[in-house]
């Protein structure tokens, strides 16, 4: 009998018969349980005896070598959202913002008003119990 895929293959033939039909498998009696992740637990197992041996240095050795491909590698392990709070501000309600909001510029309109002699006006600054954002 023919080999490959041409129009007498054993594959075409299956193919024009309906192929698999709906539950059956090409392999009854499947593969052994735990074949698969026998292979991928013994892989796992010497990469974490190396790293715990090596990996330090290796992290020192790809810092010095290749300083670009580093940075690239801290990047990527970082999340792609990092929410870092900006503003002491952020937690306030709405309402809590309108209050603070109004005392500055109440506070503002009267360092900005003349004081000193001869009315002339004085430097306004900002008063010291109300938070800045820098």
């Amino acid at each position: 009998m023919p080999s490959g895929h041409g129009a007498g293959s054993r594959a075409t033939q299956f193919k024009k018969q309906g192929g698999w039909k709906p539950g059956q498998s090409g392999n009854p009696q499947g593969r052994p349980p735990g074949s698969r992740t026998a292979l991928a637990e013994a892989f796992l197992k010497d990469v974490l005896s190396d790293w715990q041996t090596h990996g330090a240095a290796a992290i020192v050795t790809f810092r010095d070598e290749r300083p670009h491909d580093y940075v690239r590698m801290v990047a990527r392990l970082l999340p792609k959202e990092l929410n870092v709070k900006v503003s002491e501000f952020e937690n306030l309600t709405d309402e809590q913002l309108s209050t603070q909001l109004a005392s500055v510029l109440k506070r503002l309109e009267r360092s900005a008003k003349p004081r000193g002699r001869g009315g002339k006006k004085t430097t306004a600054q900002p008063p010291s119990d109300v938070p800045t954002v820098q």
